[in-house]
């Protein structure tokens, strides 16, 4: 079997794309359970978050004063210009003891969810993500 470059890197940082989902055709009136998953993520998240910059319809939403309705996600996202792809990723967490030992477990799981206008952009930003926590873990840890 053929191992890609980017399997190679998933592995190496433990992570995985859960789901993706394309923004452009998204034509319901029921607000699925993947965007409800991605609703609580955004009420966690401060509007520094990167995906309120890549998703302004969002951003314009969730500044207001009261926390919109899912429905009104639903309609901001269907109703804008968005092109790209929502990705759900995770990786597994990591205690480092040293610079090049760690230990962890599938049951500890750091989550992320990002934008891209691509299917290969969307991979490099979970990719990246789990990097950086990698090394914010090891910094930590005085291992960097």
């Amino acid at each position: 079997m053929l191992v890609t470059e980017r399997q190679n890197r998933l592995f190496n940082v433990q992570a995985n794309v859960v789901a993706i989902y394309p923004l452009q055709g998204q034509v319901t009136e029921y607000v699925q359970d993947w965007l409800k998953d991605f609703i609580d993520y955004l009420n966690d998240h401060d509007l520094d978050d990167p995906l309120f910059d890549a998703l302004p319809a969002l951003k314009n939403l969730v500044g207001q004063e009261d926390w919109p309705e899912e429905s009104d996600f639903l309609d901001a996202l269907q109703y804008s210009d968005q092109k790209g792809f929502l990705f759900y990723g995770e990786w597994e967490m990591r205690t480092y003891i040293d610079a090049s030992s760690f230990y962890g477990g599938p049951g500890c799981r750091r989550m992320r969810w990002v934008y891209a206008d691509d299917i290969d952009a969307g991979f490099e930003a979970i990719i990246a993500a789990a990097e950086a926590d990698h090394e914010r873990q090891k910094a930590k840890a005085g291992a960097a």
